[in-house]
């Protein structure tokens, strides 16, 4: 198991500052990881729409549904199902790298690309199978109600620390993770929301800025731009987790029971 290599339990102000000064001291690590990334899921979304495009444009010019319609159609969804699974494994080694590269700055104040890309390497399945497990629970708790959907969004929050740092299996990570939360949800929904509200801040301000460029460029400029910001949210969760396992291993007090003197 993971030793803390925090001194004491982080505040969401601390656990963000902190995250900052990591990028900030490793930023030339981490961009290398999320700009190659971006550039490889970028790309591939650019290839996948200029395959709709053809094909949106062939069917809307065509009188008849035919044969080779049909099999551009199925070549689209094929294509589709593999830039989705490409997609998740690039980011599976993206994110794992990135708990890595935070955890090795942590614990040695010196941290490698190429060493955190080796070793997450044969932890990229059970990350990608995690993942996918948690993504499913999540959208049934928001489809249903909305509370669940949250709370599912909680407990889960630290399963890729868990399987890059303690070597978990993907259930096992799920479980783990929900110890881990235990009694800090509201923190943790606090490192989720800014994360959520970083992203989402950082997407639409490059959607705006790349709006005169072609779709197909700017497909790829936007996820680069985004990935500038990114691993500030993989850090933070990265420092969210150590702060838990130190709040786990710290004593928890107890309540004295005073007992009544003899008379």
């Amino acid at each position: 198991m993971a030793q803390s290599a925090v001194e004491r339990e982080l505040s969401i102000g601390e656990i963000f500052g902190k995250a900052v000064s990591i990028y900030t001291n490793n930023a030339i690590d981490f961009l290398i990881v999320y700009i190659g990334a971006a550039i490889i899921t970028g790309g591939l979304g650019v290839m996948l729409l200029s395959a709709g495009i053809r094909a949106v444009s062939e069917l809307q010019t065509a009188s008849e549904i035919t044969p080779s319609t049909l099999s551009q159609l199925f070549s689209l969804l094929a294509s589709s199902v593999l830039v989705a699974i490409i997609d998740g494994l690039v980011n599976a080694i993206r994110d794992g790298a990135a708990v890595k590269l935070t955890s090795d700055y942590l614990t040695s104040l010196s941290c490698d690309f190429q060493v955190a890309l080796s070793f997450v390497a044969p932890k990229v399945i059970s990350i990608i199978v995690a993942t996918i497990v948690s993504s499913v629970i999540i959208f049934l708790g928001f489809l249903f109600l909305v509370v669940p959907g949250i709370i599912a969004m909680i407990m889960l929050a630290l399963i890729i620390p868990v399987i890059v740092l303690e070597n978990k299996g993907a259930l096992d990570a799920l479980g783990r993770s929900k110890a881990l939360v235990n009694r800090r949800w509201l923190k943790t929904f606090g490192v989720l929301l800014v994360n959520g509200i970083i992203i989402l801040f950082v997407r639409a301000f490059s959607d705006t800025l790349l709006v005169p460029f072609d779709e197909r460029i700017s497909t790829i400029l936007s996820e680069v731009i985004v990935s500038l910001v990114a691993p500030i949210t993989t850090i933070s969760t990265t420092l969210l987790y150590y702060s838990m396992l130190f709040k786990e291993k710290a004593p928890q007090p107890t309540t004295q029971i005073s007992q009544p003197s003899a008379q």
